[in-house]
């Protein structure tokens, strides 16, 4: 996704740019309307969407559709672009509950470089929102010059509810996993993408709605 805004010579994506915007509260902005009823709010096409507050910044990013879903302190926002990078929602989705305390740990507390949520996709466990720091992406551009991250090629993936994956047996069983270097577990279907990736100790939480995972970022190879 960042390849392609750059091919378009932007070096900012649609949330870096919403930083900078003050929504009001009591408005009819989707933020607000979401924050204030307490239920998730959906737009289908931002871009074309002439009451949407940041349409202009949707057609600038190639942002289609947006959710708003209400969580404590707070909203949390997340969308699809336009390109082929990611799904098309003609609908609203269904709203994952996500384990946001678990989220904040990782990447305040521990340091970690990524997070993944997987869920349950008919017989298989699939990526449905991935993040890598800043920092993460910077160290994998300066060292490949490549976009993709260890979370995004995990996209590419599907495992198996029956297997003896760690995503799958902590979906299963309700117990957390801590491996101490993905780079060195060989049980690990991802093995040599930690390897390339540099990532070291991982975690999976098994959740409500799906199973977290995040993990910490070492030497890149």
């Amino acid at each position: 996704r960042r390849k392609a805004l750059r091919a378009k010579g932007l070096t900012t994506d649609f949330a870096d740019a919403s930083k900078y915007l003050t929504i009001s509260a009591d408005g009819d902005a989707l933020v607000s309307t979401c924050a204030r009823h307490g239920t998730p709010t959906f737009i289908a096409n931002a871009a074309a969407t002439q009451t949407f507050c940041r349409q202009a910044l949707a057609g600038e990013y190639g942002i289609e559709s947006i959710v708003c879903k209400p969580v404590k302190g707070g909203v949390l926002e997340f969308g699809t672009s336009s390109g082929p990078e990611t799904a098309t929602w003609p609908d609203m989705p269904p709203c994952p509950d996500l384990p946001k305390d678990e989220i904040k740990r990782a990447l305040e507390d521990l340091g970690a470089a990524y997070v993944i949520f997987w869920q349950l996709r008919g017989d298989y466990y699939e990526v449905t929102a991935e993040f890598a720091t800043p920092d993460h992406e910077r160290a994998i551009r300066e060292r490949y010059g490549e976009d993709d991250t260890f979370a995004s090629v995990s996209r590419m993936f599907a495992l198996p509810a029956d297997g003896d994956g760690y995503v799958a047996t902590a979906a299963r069983s309700g117990k957390s996993f801590i491996l101490p270097n993905a780079m060195e577990e060989v049980s690990l279907k991802r093995q040599k993408l930690a390897q390339k990736f540099g990532i070291g100790k991982v975690y999976i939480v098994p959740g409500k709605d799906g199973v977290l995972e995040y993990g910490m970022a070492t030497e890149i190879a």
